[in-house]
Parts: C-alpha cells; sequence; structure tokens
C-alpha cells in the first residue's frame, strides 16, 4: 500500500491562491471587455470593484507570503486592535466575498459561470485550509502565546 506524500499547508495554499488570482484576472478581463452585453453598468462597475479587490488582495497574499492561519487568529482575537483585526479580515474574506459575488450575481454566460466558480472553489479551500490550522495549532480565539521559560531562561543576577 502506497503512503500519501506528506500534508504541506504552503503548497495547498499557494495552489489556492493561484487559482483565485487567476480567475479573478480572467473574470475582470470578461468584464472590461464588454462580454457581459446584458448587464447595466452599475452592475459591471460592482463587478469591477469586487475582483480588483479579490486580484488586489490575492497578490498581495503570494508576494508577500503572508501566513492565513496567523491572519485567522489576528481576526478573531478579541484583544487586538480594530484596525488589525479589520485589515486581517479583508485580507481572509475578500476573495471569498467577490467569488460569491460573481457566482450567485452573474448568469447566462458560460465562461464567467465557470471562472466564478473556480474561483469560489478556490476561496473556499483556502478559508478551510488556513481555519483548520489556526484551530489545530492552538485555538483561534486565544491571546498571545506564553513565552516559554525554557526557551528564554532568566539569568542569575539579572532584573525580572
Amino acid at each position: 500500500m502506497e503512503r500519501f506524500p506528506p500534508y504541506e499547508l504552503e503548497k495547498y495554499v499557494l495552489a489556492a491562491r493561484g487559482a483565485v488570482l487567476l480567475c479573478s484576472s480572467l473574470e475582470l478581463l470578461l468584464v472590461l471587455f464588454n462580454w457581459l452585453e446584458n448587464s447595466c453598468l452599475f452592475a459591471k462597475l460592482v463587478y469591477f470593484l469586487a475582483l480588483a479587490v479579490s486580484i488586489s488582495v490575492s497578490a498581495h497574499n503570494v508576494v508577500f507570503m503572508i501566513d492565513g492561519r496567523d491572519e485567522v487568529k489576528k481576526a478573531f482575537r478579541s484583544s487586538g486592535s480594530s484596525d488589525v483585526r479589520l485589515k486581517s479580515f479583508m485580507l481572509i474574506l475578500a476573495p471569498l466575498a467577490s467569488g460569491v459575488l460573481a457566482f450567485f450575481c452573474v448568469t447566462g454566460h458560460f465562461f464567467f459561470s465557470l471562472l466564478a466558480f473556480c474561483h469560489l472553489v478556490g476561496a473556499v479551500g483556502q478559508l478551510a485550509v488556513e481555519v483548520y490550522e489556526a484551530s489545530k495549532a492552538g485555538g483561534i480565539a486565544e491571546g498571545p502565546p506564553e513565552p516559554d521559560p525554557i526557551a528564554n531562561p532568566k539569568k542569575p543576577g539579572s532584573p525580572s
């Protein structure tokens, strides 16, 4: 019986972010080149803004190698400042929200719907893996970890 390869979070999250980035970019091109003829200008503007936010957040996460587990912990930690929590929620939920908007609001265009479905699956997969890893690694709602007394022993004669 063959063994499964080891579970590597970084590869799965990078693949999901890449899928979201690619699908969002292609969806944005479809909106820009007016392939959604039967949509009004306001709807196209909303799709454009949502997809642009998804692209920028996904690109930011990929380029700066943002660890989603830390962002999930920051978002659900009650002791953090509201600015940090809002930024963390945006980094976590923006691709998912734009995927949901594109998938449920655009009908009648097969290629756009297929891209929106792949976008949604990638965003849900990314969020699920990151939330699972964050909850497995020590809980989401916990505060900052206590310092390890073995890693930082007190030296004799030093002030405490």
